[in-house]
């Protein structure tokens, strides 16, 4: 790491990011937003200590858990999704200053935040047009894409 970069704003941005949820109208996609959060949270720390790779690649998706439709609720999910793009840039901006052999892992990081921006964001907006089992389901796999961009074995 260079001279001039701490690892403390990342050290609070993986904080922050273990404890935001919001209630997405379907248990098991709230767990599995959580399982990626806390995969985003794990792979921040790693970049803090210069890894260039997943320091648990191999974290198991949480179980599928049925449940009755819930209530969405459209504000937590936006602000949920604003705190994602904030945190990308973020980890966007570690990456530039951090050793070259990190950028990878950065890259993945914010690629994997910015999807799961984006299918909050597009969730929050279809809901009202479409079948809220439809948009859920829409984010389900977007969630799935983003923890395979996170899990992507390094090249």
């Amino acid at each position: 790491m260079s001279g001039t970069s701490t690892p403390l704003p990342l050290l609070g941005l993986a904080e922050e990011l273990s404890t935001l949820d919001a209630p997405l109208g379907d248990r098991s996609l709230e767990l599995l937003v959580r399982h990626l959060l806390d995969r985003v949270a794990d792979a921040i720390v790693d970049l803090t200590q210069g890894r260039t790779d997943l320091s648990r690649p191999d974290l198991p998706a949480p179980p599928h858990v049925p449940t009755g439709e819930l209530l969405l609720d459209r504000v937590a999910c936006s602000a949920l999704a604003a705190r994602c793009r904030r945190a990308a840039g973020v980890v966007a901006q570690w990456g530039q200053q951090a050793p070259v052999d990190t950028q990878p892992l950065a890259d993945r990081v914010g690629t994997s935040l910015d999807l799961l921006a984006a299918g909050l964001q597009r969730l929050v907006q279809d809901v009202a047009d479409e079948s809220p089992a439809a948009a859920r389901q829409r984010l389900q796999r977007t969630v799935r894409r983003a923890v395979a961009a996170l899990t992507a074995p390094a090249i």
